[in-house]
């Protein structure tokens, strides 16, 4: 039998959104059917790891964006454990969900009401899913502009300088740190410490409410974002562009995994 592990936090990309033209899925606005189907594939992976954690483990998908794909991908992420753990009548996981949200309480409330439920089943695991929407993890004031419209002037410009091309726009933004010939973005150490800052953010909270329990914060983010954060955790805290070769250039597809 194999040592059960269990990590920090699980972050992914956001999955698929709708294509030009093209409708949301049913009940899951911001994503396009493929990407339903995608995030459902992604969940059972989820399911599994929880499985394999330690008992008493506490899967917590609360970190968003105000982007509505990252929520959705939430959502689907929780209706498929939900599905799951009921049709195959699994015992030993909880699954939380904003089904269960009281509309007449806060969001804090909310959750403290969840965790007081599972302080009494110290044997169980839980899959929480409150997608909430974290400046930590945003893309507003980073690559969009103050009214979310796509795309900030130095997004457009090292966008347009590298074909589009994800892992060279990574790179070039990771050489010139957000200045671009007048231009100022995003600086990429920032960015990768704000979002750890937002992991730890929720970990607390959580950890404060379930102080014997293991939490495994989980987010919902996107590209480049996530490239700056795994830079930082592969190469000592440092966002370079030698820390992107550690990683082996490796650029986020949809719903793909970062954790630690």
């Amino acid at each position: 039998m194999s040592e059960k592990t269990t990590p920090e936090f699980i972050g992914t990309r956001h999955s698929i959104k709708p294509g030009c033209g093209e409708k949301s899925a049913e009940g899951f606005f911001g994503l396009s059917e493929k990407g339903v189907e995608l995030a459902r594939a992604r969940a059972r992976e989820l399911l599994e790891r929880l499985q394999q954690a330690e008992d008493g483990t506490v899967f917590a998908f609360m970190g968003a964006t105000e982007m509505e794909r990252t929520k959705a991908t939430i959502r689907v992420y929780e209706d498929e454990i939900r599905r799951i753990v009921t049709e195959d009548n699994i015992h030993d996981i909880d699954v939380f969900g904003e089904s269960e949200y009281d509309h007449t309480q806060s969001i804090g409330d909310n959750v403290r009401n969840i965790t007081a439920e599972l302080a009494s089943r110290a044997d169980r695991k839980a899959f929480i899913s409150f997608p909430l929407q974290m400046n930590e993890f945003k893309l507003k004031d980073r690559w969009q502009n103050p009214d979310q419209s796509w795309a900030s002037e130095y997004a457009q410009k090292i966008f347009a300088e590298n074909d589009y091309d994800n892992a060279r726009v990574v790179e070039a933004w990771l050489q010139n740190q957000g200045h671009l010939d007048g231009l100022e973005g995003p600086n990429p150490q920032v960015v990768a410490e704000e979002q750890f800052a937002g992991i730890d953010r929720i970990k607390d909270f959580v950890g404060k409410l379930l102080p014997d329990r293991p939490v495994v914060v989980g987010f919902v983010g996107h590209t480049p974002n996530l490239e700056a954060l795994n830079v930082y955790l592969q190469n000592g805290g440092r966002v370079d562009v030698e820390g992107f070769e550690k990683t082996g250039r490796k650029i986020f597809g949809e719903t793909d995994i970062i954790e630690s």
